[in-house]
């Protein structure tokens, strides 16, 4: 008897582990969501609740962009750790991407390509020495 319940057992066992190798393979079914999440676990360097608004308020920045540009949210995403990284590469400021994103939320042109408006705001935080709301205005033309 439990050599009858052994084989059964086993022969199952391949079984199992294609449905586990599949379950790997599983694309999150929010992708937008969990581009948020990243950003903002990079923005703050720690991981955040499910719940927390920055998260919110990042995936409304991602649509805004997404909508102004047409780029996807994973070429958004990257763009603002690419500029992070660089600002901080360059200057030592350490700038949030979750501050590109926004700066872009508001002010990246309908049908530009992002890297104009990162260009820009390289220049006014590296070249000009601006923080990011002094940026902001000077974006805005204040």
């Amino acid at each position: 008897m439990k050599l009858r319940c052994l084989i059964v057992l086993c022969s199952l066992l391949p079984a199992v582990a294609c449905h586990a190798a599949s379950a790997d393979k599983a694309v999150p079914a929010e992708a937008p969501a969990d581009v948020s999440v990243r950003l903002v676990t990079a923005a703050v360097g720690d991981d955040v609740k499910p719940g927390d608004p920055r998260i919110t308020q990042t995936r409304n920045w991602l649509v805004q962009v997404k909508k102004a540009t047409g780029e996807e949210d994973e070429a958004i995403a990257a763009a603002c750790m690419r500029l992070s990284g660089y600002l901080y590469d360059v200057t030592k400021i350490r700038v949030s991407p979750l501050e590109v994103l926004e700066m872009l939320a508001k002010h990246a042109p309908a049908g530009k390509p992002l890297n104009e408006t990162t260009s820009r705001y390289f220049e006014l935080r590296a070249k000009k020495h601006l923080g990011h709301s002094e940026a902001m205005a000077a974006l805005a033309g204040k």
